[in-house]
């Protein structure tokens, strides 16, 4: 924003800005109804239309992840209820709606009475997993209510008999839209049930809008399938369909034709088990016949071994086992005789006195010989040390000194004088020389001075 000669001025875009801001400030999501016009859908998935009345239209833009949660693709002339946020395209200036949720106009109410009915029927339990009743894998006979004229069933036994052909079909036919549809298909379910002349039946029908398949949504059908006694699989529309019966039936197909592919079994796959009971049971048989010859040659070697003729060779055989058994013991027993009384004999030699005493003799005289020189070796032992002992006392002794010129002086108690101070004067003395001694009296002496 800027001024000019006094005034404020406000750019284009300041100006689309500020409208934007306005708009999304004072409207929230808003329901607005109309008819489809100016279609366009861009390579990106986003559309681009118009909304229009009697009298006036709107620019609307619906991005691509909104298109794709939509259950239908939007036509031109389509009437529709869309929520949308109110707003301003600021580049171009362009007063427009984004949608943010979309559905066909006149389905809002169906679908509330849908939920409401399926809340109703899952609380009473119609659609608990135990009422469920088995589908047959081989059914004798295949019911189809739906009307007779329509593509659905022609797809139907297409795939019937192209799956297996020889399970008879029988259509009831009924009204599978419109206001009598719920009368019609309730009356087929009953009648099949009465009849009791299959073992499935096959409620179908091809693809349309809610109000299209409204007949299988009410009360009326949905209480019928679930008292059908004969188990019920239920194919409404596309995959996307989900009605009512689906979740009352014994099973739920998303498609017609994929209601037949559960219903009727793959003559292909039949034959092929067929075909692999036939290699089992073949199998079987040959071992089975395998077994019994085997059992056979057993009582044939059986029958063999109980012949008299066998029992006596066998008797036979024994005997002469026994015999050679016999012969080889006493044999054993002589050859181990002989051993024991050979040993007994060395034994009884050996324990002979006369040789005892011989040879006791004998060691007494090795005895007596290595005594004397044990006693011989240990007196020269002595001798040598004795004559060791003699000198080295002998050259330790006083008396050795003699020889070599000395003398000893002993006293009255033969006590051995070494110093001149124990001699006193008057003492006798003895001196003692090789040859002899003498005895002396101690004279007194003068003292060097």
């Amino acid at each position: 924003m800027s001024t000019y000669r006094d005034r404020m001025v406000l750019t284009v875009s300041q100006l689309n800005h500020s409208v934007a801001e306005l708009l999304k400030d004072t409207f929230d999501l808003t329901w607005v109804t109309g008819e489809i016009s100016n279609l366009t859908i861009a390579a990106s998935g986003h559309c681009y239309f118009s909304l229009k009345d009697g009298k006036t239209q709107v620019r609307c833009a619906m991005f691509r992840m909104v298109a794709m949660r939509t259950g239908f693709k939007p036509k031109h002339g389509m009437q529709v209820i869309i929520r949308a946020r109110v707003g301003l395209y600021e580049a171009r200036g362009d007063f427009q709606l984004v949608a943010e949720h979309m559905e066909l106009f006149g389905e809002g109410e169906l679908q509330q009475q849908y939920e409401r009915l399926k809340k109703q029927l899952s609380s009473e339990g119609l659609f608990d997993a135990e009422h469920k009743q088995p589908i047959p894998q081989l059914p004798k006979h295949i019911g189809i209510i739906t009307s007779p004229t329509s593509a659905a069933v022609r797809d139907v036994l297409i795939i019937l008999n192209q799956r297996f052909p020889s399970i008879p079909v029988i259509i009831y036919p009924t009204l599978v839209q419109g206001t009598q549809a719920t009368e019609q298909i309730v009356d087929a379910i009953e009648l099949a049930n009465n009849r009791g002349e299959c073992d499935v039946l096959l409620l179908i029908r091809g693809g349309g809008s809610l109000e299209d398949l409204w007949a299988f949504n009410t009360e009326p059908v949905a209480r019928a399938v679930f008292d059908s006694d004969i188990p019920i699989i239920s194919g409404i529309g596309h995959e996307t369909d989900i009605a009512l019966t689906d979740f009352v039936a014994d099973n739920r197909a998303p498609t017609p034709s994929g209601a037949a592919e559960m219903a009727s079994p793959d003559q292909h796959a039949w034959l092929n088990t067929f075909q692999s009971h036939e290699t089992r049971l073949q199998q079987q048989i040959k071992q089975r016949l395998e077994q019994k010859s085997q059992q056979l040659d057993w009582l044939q070697r059986h029958l063999q071994r109980c012949h008299p003729g066998h029992k006596i060779a066998l008797a036979k055989q024994r005997l002469q086992n026994c015999q050679n058994t016999l012969q080889h013991l006493a044999q054993t027993s002589l050859t181990k005789a002989k051993t024991q009384l050979i040993q007994a004999n060395n034994n009884l030699q050996q324990l002979n006195p006369s040789q005892r005493i011989q040879k006791h003799q004998q060691t007494l005289v090795q005895l007596a010989q290595r005594f004397t020189h044990q006693q011989q070796l240990q007196q020269s032992k002595q001798q040598d040390r004795l004559a060791q002992a003699a000198a080295k006392l002998h050259m330790l002794s006083p008396l050795a000194t003699l020889d070599r010129g000395y003398t000893l002086v002993t006293d009255e108690r033969q006590k051995l004088i070494s110093k001149a101070a124990d001699c006193s004067p008057g003492k006798t003395i003895t001196t003692r020389f090789q040859d002899g001694s003498i005895n002396s009296v101690v004279q007194p002496t003068e003292t060097a001075e």
